[in-house]
This record gives structure tokens, C-alpha cells and sequence, in this order.
């Protein structure tokens, strides 16, 4: 009789641990559960919240592949659109790690590696005329005799005549040496005054808006 109590005693299942495991993996169920419901609640947000779908275009416009941290696989003009867009950083920023649990300031980092005044120049197009931060280049303020690249798409006018159209530039174009405001405004908009390239070795006199570029 004792043999079989005895016998009994150490066959007799753990109770303890299978109670713990099973609330375990009812942790984890209800853990993945509440995990995917969250995802589709943000994702649900692209539609209804302007900061989450300007994520969720910038993340298109990255382009992330396998290969994207090693060559550039990026929309730049798309990137520097949806910048322009963006009128509530931190809340772009928020909505951006909620969808792809990553933060969108590493993300940028990752993208333009190198290329840090694409990266400037994202942030500029961000804090537009709130921008206070020196480091960070600002429309129209413009450094004599530098070079200007397009904060947003712009248009080269002739110099001579303002009525026709030399060159077009997408956003993040570099477009020309800064020689100074041109003399008069025109409809109430100055103009800078631009040597722009011509003709592989030639150069020539342009009007651009002074507040669609900006130099380093």
C-alpha cells in the first residue's frame, strides 16, 4: 500500500506549473492580440489623421528594402514634399514610431547618411519660417556669393525678360550662386538674383523667389 502511495505521489502531475504555463500562454495570446488591434487601430488613423498619413507617406517615400541602409533607395522629391506638408512635427513624429516602431529622426539619419544637408534641409523645409535653430539653413536668408539650392519648386526667370522661363527645380535642386536681391519686387514678391549654369560651360542671370532657396 505504501509503494503505491509513494508511487502515486511522484507520478502526480505538477499542478503549480501547469497553471503558470497556461497563464502564460494565455499572457502572450491576449498580449499578441491586443498588439495586432493597436496596429490596426493606427493604420486605421491613416486615413482619419493628417500626422499619420504624412508617416506613412514619408515611410513610402523611404523606399525601405534590404538594401536601402547600404544604397539609396529614396524618393527625394517625394520626401521633400511631404516635409513641406508637415505642420505638426511631433505628432508626425508620434504617429511615425506608433506604426513602425521606429523613430523617424534615426530613420532620416539612416536616409540621408550621406547627404546630411538633404538632412538640413528636410528640417528646414519642417520649421519653414518658425525655424530659430542656426545650424539649420532658412528660406531666403541667403549668404552673398554662395551656392542656393531649392527649399521648394521653383522657377528660373530671364533676368532681361522675367516673362520667360530658363529653368524649372524640384525641391532639394541645387540651383546657383546667390549675387543679390534683384532691385525691385515683383507683384510684391523679391526675387533673388541667380548665376546659373548654362550650357555645360557657360553661365547666366536668372530671377528666382529669394524665399524657395537657401544656402549653407
Amino acid at each position: 500500500m505504501l509503494d503505491n502511495e509513494n508511487q502515486y505521489l511522484t507520478t502526480k502531475p505538477n499542478y503549480t506549473v501547469i497553471i503558470v504555463l497556461g497563464l502564460l500562454l494565455l499572457y502572450l495570446l491576449i498580449k499578441d492580440e491586443l498588439a495586432q488591434s493597436a496596429q490596426i487601430n493606427n493604420e486605421n488613423k491613416i486615413i482619419e489623421d493628417p500626422n499619420y498619413n504624412l508617416a506613412s507617406q514619408l515611410r513610402s517615400a523611404f523606399n525601405i528594402s534590404l538594401i536601402s541602409d547600404w544604397i539609396t533607395t529614396y524618393d527625394e522629391d517625394m520626401i521633400f514634399d511631404v516635409a513641406g506638408k508637415i505642420t505638426d512635427w511631433q505628432g508626425v513624429q508620434q504617429a511615425y514610431y506608433k506604426l513602425y516602431s521606429e523613430t523617424l529622426i534615426s530613420r532620416l539619419g539612416k536616409v540621408f547618411k550621406d547627404s546630411p544637408q538633404k538632412l538640413n534641409l528636410f528640417y528646414s523645409k519642417v520649421s519653414g519660417t518658425k525655424n530659430t535653430n542656426p545650424l539649420i539653413p532658412k528660406g531666403g536668408n541667403l549668404k552673398l556669393g554662395a551656392q542656393t539650392t531649392s527649399i521648394n519648386p521653383t522657377t528660373a526667370f530671364d533676368l532681361e525678360d522675367s516673362r520667360i522661363v530658363l529653368r524649372t527645380y524640384s525641391a532639394g535642386k541645387e540651383v546657383g550662386k546667390y549675387l543679390g536681391d534683384f532691385n525691385k519686387q515683383i507683384k510684391g514678391i523679391t526675387y533673388a538674383v541667380i548665376e546659373i549654369p548654362w550650357y555645360v560651360v557657360l553661365t547666366k542671370k536668372a530671377l528666382v523667389v529669394k524665399n524657395d532657396l537657401i544656402t549653407y
